[in-house]
């Protein structure tokens, strides 16, 4: 079998159990090496880099584009996986390994939608220098739809579908083992909405606050909004809930370890994502997981794939304040169409293998 490195940022806590999985799968058979510490911002997500894990860090100076050759040279390796083309020396990594000749695979979540709402000189920058890049590629490894989408787009169709891998977000498998549980099945007094994630400009949680305050009243009177993430808009946010009396409607719990995220999102009964922009969104995976259904809007990247209108949640045209109050309403004021809509979207992303299973079945096509 050849050796494969796998060179990327620092991993967030789902990534980590992928590459623990694919070092005891393929044994000597894989080296990663990773760019960059983790990000102070992110402190939440726990678990173990994989063993002989390198981190290189600092700017891709002389010194660290050496200290990289040499690591690849020392491991034997013969191709690469490359995760997207930033920090700066992952980009390096990858015209090193296409200049060696050997096969090198990119892997990325970039969401078309995300990419086409950008200015007109970002979209030609992203086209004319990416593009290229990526058309040199061995294949091109999916995260899902859109960012297929995006590969075709960029690079003007010279890469075929038959140089995609499929290769879905590693989202924990054990998540499938159980179904809703009863308590999770009964009408609550309380309602509870659930945001969880960052809290920052680009996330939208402002719209959500605001989306609150226009549900029915008597829908409001039994709601309650929970945001776990921690972030430079936090201040900002809570005083738009006191301003909007909804003081004791919303509540701020703050960053939570990844491990208590499964626990969170079997105590809610609807998840909102109402982000600006969304590569994916892995919340949307962990939310339909355990059965309870997700409110966003079309461009986040999940639903291009499991999140789909009527059938594992609501799709919004928007997310506006008018269009998340709407989505919310729908969903939260039939109990059994709530059970529904969450029971089928744990079995689409189980049955699909949209999780470590998949990602494995996809990294298989790359050492094969």
């Amino acid at each position: 079998m050849n050796r494969v490195a796998w060179i990327g940022g620092t991993p967030a806590h789902y990534t980590r159990a992928f590459h623990r999985r694919l070092s005891t799968l393929y044994a000597d058979a894989i080296c990663f090496t990773y760019v960059g510490m983790p990000r102070p911002d992110r402190a939440y997500e726990v678990g173990a880099l994989p063993r002989d894990a390198e981190v290189l860090v600092g700017r891709p100076g002389p010194g660290e584009v050496s200290r990289l050759v040499r690591r690849l040279r020392d491991q034997g390796v013969d191709r690469m996986v490359v995760i997207g083309h930033s920090p700066r020396l992952v980009w390096i990594a990858g015209l090193y390994g296409l200049a060696k000749g050997w096969p090198v695979y990119y892997w990325s979540d970039t969401n078309l939608l995300d990419v086409l709402r950008a200015r007109p000189a970002r979209r030609a920058m992203i086209r004319t220098v990416l593009g290229r890049y990526l058309s040199r590629m061995t294949a091109l490894l999916y995260a899902g739809t859109r960012n297929r989408e995006f590969y075709t787009w960029c690079t003007r169709g010279r890469v075929p579908a038959v140089s995609m891998i499929r290769l879905p977000y590693p989202h924990d498998h054990e998540w499938f083992a159980e179904r809703p549980d009863d308590e999770a099945d009964r009408a609550a007094a309380t309602l509870r909405v659930t945001y969880l994630g960052r809290l920052v400009t680009v996330k939208g949680v402002d719209s959500l606050i605001r989306a609150l305050r226009l549900v029915p009243e008597a829908l409001l009177r039994r709601t309650e909004l929970t945001i776990f993430g921690d972030g430079p808009c936090r201040a900002e946010l809570e005083r738009l809930a006191n301003e909007l009396d909804l003081g004791t409607r919303v509540r701020f719990l703050g960053s939570v370890p990844s491990s208590r995220t499964r626990e969170i999102l079997r105590t809610s009964d609807v998840l909102v994502l109402p982000s600006h922009r969304e590569p994916w969104g892995l919340v949307v995976n962990e939310a339909l997981s355990v059965g309870k259904p997700v409110v966003a809007p079309y461009w986040v990247g999940a639903a291009g794939d499991i999140l789909i209108d009527g059938h594992t949640g609501v799709v919004l045209r928007s997310n506006a304040a008018e269009e998340l109050a709407a989505g919310l309403e729908a969903v939260l004021v039939n109990d059994g169409n709530r059970r529904q809509l969450g029971r089928r979207g744990q079995a689409l992303v189980g049955q699909e293998r949209w999780s470590i299973e998949g990602a494995v079945d996809g990294f298989a096509q790359v050492v094969a």
